[in-house]
């Protein structure tokens, strides 16, 4: 269920981490304001934090990455990686350290009566909304729509929307088709919508964890607590469902018990804390960014383990 945890797990067991009773750290978190939060916003409910030693000052805002330059945050805990790559391309020295959710969680989504059949010739020509338009994993998705139903660019018109406002405008024939996160599926479908591609399955740094380089050079034992305080809360989320659904009742607002449910079910698989640079190769790969996605990844926790 979380996907490369264990191994992970150990590596930041055995680096050294001394944690006494009177040492405290403060760091400052940029995070999104969506339910791909779950993570962030369960460890810092459950406390796994506190019990580190360090104190959390989150910030939540969109576009999140963008507060690394800023100097607003240490580190950020968001979507878009490929907003970290254009930040390295600009010369500011930023580290993606982990993934915490490794698939591309979106999903194709069109009315019941859009027939499935004839999907190519239906959509040429129409509109099509994303979540954004000028990168992350919506883009990646729109480059999945052109080749699957071989069209164009010039074939789809795509509107940026937020989930909600891409439903009501599926609903009401203002655009066609959408992409849609996941856990927003259940909505979806709620709302009469069905899936026409699903790309929960196909591997895609979703979320990933960058902190600015002078940050970590300056503690590096304080990004490692981060990563302590999320694989814990990861490994609570998947052992105990019933901790998670309060998080999503609690800081998202999900009233309704079904609701929590089916969010619940779209996010805890897709959930691995993990450095493989091949993630992050996965979000330059439909951009024009000129920039080693390597360079970017400390391994220097792997490494660690592999020297012990």
């Amino acid at each position: 269920m979380l996907r490369g945890a264990l191994c992970f797990w150990v590596v930041l067991a055995i680096l050294p981490i001394e944690v006494g009773a009177g040492d405290s750290a403060v760091i400052r978190i940029g995070h999104n304001v969506d339910v791909i939060d779950l993570p962030l916003a369960a460890a810092r409910k459950g406390g796994f934090f506190s019990k580190l030693g360090l104190e959390v000052e989150g910030v939540g805002r969109v576009p999140t990455h963008d507060l690394l330059l800023k100097g607003e945050v240490d580190c950020t805990v968001a979507a878009n990686a490929d907003r970290v790559l254009l930040l390295a391309q600009k010369g500011f020295a930023v580290k993606i350290i982990a993934t915490i959710i490794d698939r591309h969680i979106q999903a194709l989504v069109a009315r019941q009566d859009f027939p499935s059949e004839r999907a190519s010739a239906e959509l040429r020509g129409s509109v099509v909304a994303f979540i954004s338009i000028t990168g992350g994993a919506s883009v990646t998705a729109y480059h999945k729509v052109l080749e699957r139903f071989k069209l164009e660019s010039s074939s789809i018109t795509p509107v940026q929307l937020d989930p909600r406002s891409m439903i009501a405008a599926i609903q009401q024939k203002r655009a066609l088709a959408g992409v849609i996160n996941s856990p927003h599926l259940h909505f979806a479908r709620q709302s009469g919508l069905k899936p026409l591609l699903d790309f929960s399955q196909d591997p895609y740094p979703f979320v990933v964890v960058a902190c600015r380089k002078d940050f970590l050079d300056r503690d590096p034992s304080i990004a490692l607590k981060l990563l302590q305080g999320l694989q814990g809360a990861m490994s609570r989320i998947g052992q105990d469902k019933q901790f998670a659904l309060e998080v999503l009742r609690s800081n998202f607002n999900i009233s309704g018990e079904k609701d929590r449910e089916a969010v619940y079910e779209s996010l805890v698989g897709a959930l691995s804390l993990d450095l493989s640079p091949r993630f992050i190769e996965l979000a330059k790969r439909e951009s024009t960014l000129n920039v080693d996605p390597f360079s970017l990844v400390d391994t220097r926790y792997v490494e660690g383990m592999r020297r012990r």
